[in-house]
């Protein structure tokens, strides 16, 4: 079981999400934005400020084609990093492709062809 842990740590950063519908991918979890999971921004206390569940997918997170929070006045720091941090919803609310997962390396561009090699 560590093993299975530690080699799943170890890879989640060469991972990626291409978000499609967000209908998959995990809000909080997956790295699905240009700064990685968003879990690492906000710590663990941004699912309870934020009132996003720690399970919910990136289209659970929107409300009538914007993001569940774009309407929050809030001056909670974590609502606020959220409000910059997120992407235009647009493109989310109009694809009608999956999510994707790709493998990342370095300095090159997302695929869906992993290299052991390059790993």
């Amino acid at each position: 079981m560590t093993l299975k842990v530690t080699l799943r740590s170890l890879a989640r950063p060469f991972v990626v999400c291409e978000i499609g519908t967000g209908s998959n991918a995990n809000f909080w979890y997956d790295n699905w934005t240009e700064l990685g999971p968003l879990i690492h921004l906000t710590g663990e206390k941004g699912p309870a400020v934020s009132g996003m569940h720690k399970d919910a997918t990136v289209a659970d997170a929107l409300r009538n084609g914007h993001w569940w929070l774009s309407a929050s006045r809030s001056r909670n720091a974590i609502i606020s990093l959220l409000k910059q941090c997120l992407p235009p919803a647009t493109p989310i609310v109009q694809s009608s492709t999956d999510d994707r997962y790709l493998w990342k390396m370095e300095n090159e561009s997302p695929t869906d062809q992993f290299s052991t090699a390059k790993t």
